[in-house]
């Protein structure tokens, strides 16, 4: 049960409960809300499944990766990847 539940006059992050005065941003749909601090989170969560199946990808693939999602490391890994997929013999 989130905090938006027990006191209904306030807004709340389905995710996590936090009401939106204690986060930065609070976004919502017409059923739904999740703050900054979720979203960011969910950032690292779809990053982290897209490096888990880099070497499944191909090329086109890979070339199509939001590069925004990735943390310097992780945008390493995925350059490695580029170069071997554009090189494979070298």
């Amino acid at each position: 049960m989130t905090r938006m539940l027990v006191q209904p006059n306030k807004l709340a992050c389905n995710f996590c409960g936090k009401f939106d005065e204690d986060v930065e941003v609070l976004v919502s749909n017409k059923s739904a809300f999740i703050c900054n601090e979720c979203i960011i989170k969910c950032v690292g969560i779809v990053a982290e499944r897209q490096l888990a199946n880099l070497g499944k990808m191909t090329l086109t693939e890979v070339e199509g990766l939001d590069k925004r999602l990735f943390t310097e490391e992780q945008m390493r890994t995925v350059a490695n990847r580029l170069a071997k997929l554009r090189n494979p013999f070298g």
